[in-house]
C-alpha cells in the first residue's frame, strides 16, 4: 500500500472517530412543564435522532433524593408530535407548588445504546401555567353578547412633597389592573404594582415614596385583565408621558388600602350544599362569592354558584347553598368579593381565583348525636318519651307500634311531632294507651336539628323498650298525688315459685351461597334474644358490631338471627356476643354471653349436609404462581389446572406493599381456566426492571357440596431483565365471563 492511501485511510478513520464523538454529544435540553385546570401536568423534550425512551421521576412540594422513584413516574417510548412527553392527568396543583424531578433520556450512539441522566431539577408553579382542560364544547357565543374594552384614560396626580397616584375608573369585567411608571428617561426611577381592589369606584395605585420635582416627566402604561363574557384577555396601553407642572394636597394615607381578603373557608355539606364563610372585620358592609364546579371561573365572572351576603351571623359572613351535589374530587373554581369602608372610603377588594378540590366525604357542619331516649310507661294507662332540650332542636317525632314489629319507618300506631319543649325536654305523651310488664314497644324517633345554616334531620331507628315496670302518673281521669314514685310490678304470677334459667347452647351456621345463621333452642320464660358479631374484628365489650339484631319472637322452637347476604370464607372468625331476657315468674332478668368466637370451618354446616369430602380438604395445596412480563408493557399471572377449581383471585400492587386480603390496585377474579390454566392479564400497566410486584391469591376448590378457599398471601415477585414478546390475549384467553360486560 501506497503512502497516499494510508494517508487517506488514517484521514477517513479520524473522521469516523470524529463524527461518532460528535454524535455522543447530546445532551438533555431543559424540560418543559405544563400544568392544566383542574388536574394534570405534561413534561417533554424535543424529539431529536437517537432518542429511544425518555424517562420522567417528579414528586409535588417533595425534594427528591438522587434517582428515586417519584409519585409522578413514566417511561415514553414514542415521540408525539415531535416531542417525548410524559402526561399525569390526575394529578391536583395549584399556583405556588414545587414539582421536583429527574429525566432520563435512552441514547442509541451507532451500535451502543447510552443512558443519560438530568437530576435535582425542580420547577414552580405560577397562576400563568395553568391550560384550561374540558372535555366538553365551549360555551356558545351565539346568545352572549362578546363585550368589548378599552383601557381608559387614567388620572395622574402628584403630590408634595413626595407620591403620585394613577387610577382609571372601574367598568364591569376587569379583573386586574397593573400600572408601571417609569420618572425621567435617565433616571431609572421605576415604579409597579398589581392591584387587587377599587377605591370609590377607581382602580388606585398611590406610589407614596416616588419624589416628584416641577419639570419631571413621569412615563407610564397600564396592562388590563379582562373578562369579556367567555373568556380572559390581556390589554396593554401605549406608553403615556405626563408633565409634572403643579402639585396637589397629600391625599390621606387610606386612599392607597389594598384590602387584605381574611382566610376562606369552604365547607362541602352531606347529603348535599354548600357553606362558604369569613371571619367578621370591623368595615366589611358585604361579602360576594362566585364558583363553578369542575369548570374554572374567570375573575368577576358570575359563576353557577353565586350570591351576594349583606350581614354577617354570629361573627361569619356566610355563603350558603343548599342544592348543589358534591361528590368526592370535585374541583370548586371561585373568587370573592369583599366591600369594606373604612370610615373614609370604599374599597371593592377581589380575591385571585382559587381551586379546592373535595377530598373528604361531605358531612354536616355541626356534629349532633340523639341523646338518650327515656321510656316511662305509665299507671294505670299512658306512655311518656322523652329528650333533653337542645338550643338548636326544632322538632322531635315519635313512631311506635306495641307488640308488633315498626316497618322502617312506617307512622305506627303511636305517632306524633312535638313542635316545642317543656320545662327543658321535648316530651312525646299517649294518655290512652295501657301497658302491662313483658310489653314490648317497637319504635324509631326523629330529631329535627339546625346546624347554623340549614335543618338537618337526625334518627333512631330499629328501637325496641320492654315493659320492666310501670310510673305513677298515669290517671288522668282523676287529680293524682303530686308525689311520684316509681315501683316495680308484681303480676298474679309473683306467687309461683321462681324458675332457674341456664343459658341455653348458642349454634351457628354459614350458608351457602351466602349468609349466617346464629339460634338458641325456646324455653319457658325467654322473652328476648340478642346477637351482636363482627367479622374478622376483635368486638369490644358489648359493642354493637356489624352484625346486630335483636329477636322478640321464637320460630320452630328457635330464637334465630339470620343475615342473608353476610360473605363468609374458609377461616373466617365471627367474634360476638349475645343476650337473653328471661321472666323467671317475679322479674325479667337480663343474661349474657361475652367474648365468644366461632371458626369458619370445612366441618361446618357452611354449604349444607357434611359428605365424605371433608376429609381431603387438608391436603388442599395451592399451585405455584407463573409471572412472565412483557415488552413494552403488561403481565400475566397464572396458575395450572386442578380438579376442583372454581375460581382464581389475583390481587396487587406495583412497589408497594399490600396489606393481608386488600384488593389492591391490580385485581380480578378469573372464573373459567384456558389451556389448562386460570390466567390474569393486564396488557396496559409498564414494568421495569428492578420493580417488584406484591401480591396475593385466593383459589375456591369445591369437593362435594362444600366450596373451599384457599389463599397464598405476603407474595412477591421482582421484575429482572427478562421481558416476553407482548401476546394480546382474546376474552376467552383468560377465561372472561360475556355475561358480566
Amino acid at each position: 500500500m501506497c503512502r497516499f492511501e494510508e494517508d487517506l485511510l488514517l484521514y477517513l478513520f479520524c473522521l469516523l472517530l470524529l463524527g461518532s464523538e460528535i454524535k455522543s454529544e447530546y445532551g438533555i435540553p431543559d424540560v418543559t412543564i405544563k400544568t392544566s385546570w383542574p388536574a394534570g401536568i405534561t413534561a417533554s423534550i424535543p424529539d431529536e435522532e437517537g432518542i429511544v425512551s425518555f424517562t420522567f421521576n417528579g414528586r409535588v412540594n417533595e425534594k427528591m433524593s438522587g434517582r428515586e422513584n417519584g409519585t409522578l413516574s413514566g417511561k415514553v417510548t414514542q415521540a408525539l408530535n415531535g416531542h417525548w412527553t410524559f402526561e399525569n392527568r390526575n394529578v391536583f396543583v395549584k399556583a405556588g407548588d414545587v414539582i421536583y424531578y429527574w429525566v432520563k433520556v435512552n441514547y442509541l450512539d451507532g451500535n451502543e445504546q447510552a443512558e443519560l441522566y438530568k437530576e435535582n431539577q425542580s420547577y414552580g408553579i405560577t397562576e400563568n401555567d395553568f391550560i384550561v382542560t374540558t372535555t366538553t364544547s365551549p360555551p356558545s357565543t351565539t346568545n352572549q353578547m362578546i363585550k368589548e374594552y378599552q383601557i381608559p384614560n387614567a388620572t395622574v396626580q402628584a403630590f408634595s412633597p413626595r407620591g403620585v397616584k394613577i387610577s382609571i375608573p372601574d367598568e364591569d369585567g376587569v379583573q386586574s389592573v397593573s400600572i408601571h411608571g417609569l420618572l425621567n428617561v435617565t433616571s431609572k426611577k421605576s415604579f409597579a404594582r398589581t392591584l387587587h381592589a377599587v377605591v370609590d369606584g377607581y382602580w388606585t395605585y398611590f406610589a407614596r415614596d416616588v419624589k416628584l420635582n416641577l419639570g419631571d416627566v413621569l412615563y407610564y402604561w397600564i396592562e388590563v385583565g379582562y373578562f369579556n363574557g367567555i373568556k380572559s384577555i390581556q390589554y396593554k396601553s401605549g406608553v403615556q408621558s405626563v408633565f409634572i407642572s403643579k402639585f396637589v394636597r397629600a391625599p390621606d394615607d387610606r386612599i392607597e388600602m389594598d384590602y387584605e381578603i381574611p382566610n376562606i373557608t369552604i365547607e362541602p355539606l352531606s347529603p348535599k350544599g354548600l357553606k362558604v364563610s369569613i371571619p367578621n372585620k370591623t368595615g366589611i358592609r358585604s361579602f360576594e362569592f362566585h364558583a363553578n364546579v369542575d369548570n374554572l371561573i374567570y375573575r368577576r365572572e358570575n359563576g353557577k354558584l353565586s350570591g351576594e351576603i349583606t350581614s354577617p351571623i354570629d361573627k361569619l359572613w356566610i355563603y350558603f347553598n343548599k342544592d348543589v351535589q358534591l361528590d368526592f374530587n370535585n374541583v370548586i373554581s371561585y373568587w370573592v368579593k369583599i366591600k369594606y369602608h373604612d370610615g373614609y372610603h370604599t374599597v371593592d377588594s377581589y380575591s385571585p381565583v382559587y381551586s379546592y378540590r373535595v377530598h373528604i366525604s361531605t358531612t354536616t357542619t355541626r356534629e349532633y348525636t340523639i341523646p338518650h331516649i327515656t321510656v316511662e310507661p305509665l299507671r294505670p294507662k299512658g306512655l311518656k318519651v322523652f329528650i333533653p332540650d337542645d338550643k338548636e332542636i326544632r322538632s322531635f317525632a315519635f313512631h311506635a307500634n306495641i307488640n308488633d314489629r315498626i316497618n322502617g319507618r312506617e307512622e305506627g300506631t303511636l305517632s306524633e311531632e312535638i313542635i316545642k319543649p317543656i320545662d327543658g325536654f321535648w316530651t312525646f305523651l299517649d294518655k290512652h294507651v295501657y301497658l302491662q310488664p313483658d310489653d314490648v314497644i317497637y319504635y324509631w324517633v326523629k330529631v329535627n336539628c339546625f346546624d347554623g345554616n340549614q335543618n338537618v334531620l337526625y334518627y333512631k331507628d330499629n328501637q325496641i323498650f320492654v315493659v320492666k315496670e310501670l310510673f305513677n302518673g298515669g290517671n288522668f281521669d282523676t287529680e293524682v298525688s303530686t308525689t311520684t314514685t316509681t315501683t316495680t310490678i308484681r303480676t298474679t304470677t309473683t306467687s309461683k315459685p321462681e324458675i332457674d334459667f341456664e343459658m341455653p347452647q348458642v349454634t351457628i351456621e354459614t350458608l351457602q351461597p351466602k349468609g349466617v345463621r346464629v339460634s338458641i333452642p325456646d324455653r319457658r320464660g325467654i322473652r328476648l334474644f340478642a346477637f351482636h358479631g363482627n367479622i374478622n374484628k376483635v368486638i369490644n365489650g358489648r359493642e354493637e358490631g356489624t352484625l346486630s339484631r335483636v329477636v322478640a319472637e321464637s320460630t320452630n322452637g328457635l330464637w334465630t338471627f339470620l343475615d342473608k347476604n353476610v360473605n363468609l370464607d374458609f377461616g373466617d372468625v365471627i367474634y360476638y356476643w349475645v343476650q337473653v331476657d328471661h321472666y323467671n315468674g317475679r322479674q325479667r332478668n337480663e343474661y349474657y354471653k361475652s367474648d365468644q368466637k366461632f371458626t369458619v370451618t370445612g366441618n361446618s354446616s357452611w354449604f349444607g349436609e357434611k359428605n365424605s369430602s371433608n376429609a381431603a380438604q387438608s391436603d388442599i395445596n395451592v399451585p405455584d404462581v407463573l409471572i412472565e412480563v412483557f415488552w413494552p408493557k403488561g403481565f400475566r399471572v397464572s396458575i395450572p389446572d386442578e380438579k376442583g377449581i372454581k375460581l382464581f383471585e389475583f390481587h396487587a400492587k406495583i412497589n408497594r406493599r399490600i396489606n393481608s386480603r386488600e384488593e389492591g390496585n391490580l385485581s380480578k377474579d378469573v372464573i373459567q381456566a384456558v389451556n389448562g390454566r386460570w390466567t390474569y392479564l393486564d396488557e396496559n400497566v409498564r414494568l421495569e426492571s428492578g420493580d417488584v410486584i406484591y401480591y396475593w391469591i385466593k383459589v375456591d376448590y369445591v369437593l362435594g357440596n362444600q366450596r373451599i378457599g384457599r389463599y397464598k398471601e405476603n407474595q412477591t415477585f421482582k421484575v429482572t431483565g427478562k421481558f416476553f414478546e407482548t401476546k394480546h390475549l382474546t376474552l376467552d384467553d383468560i377465561g372472561c365471563n360475556y355475561s358480566m360486560l
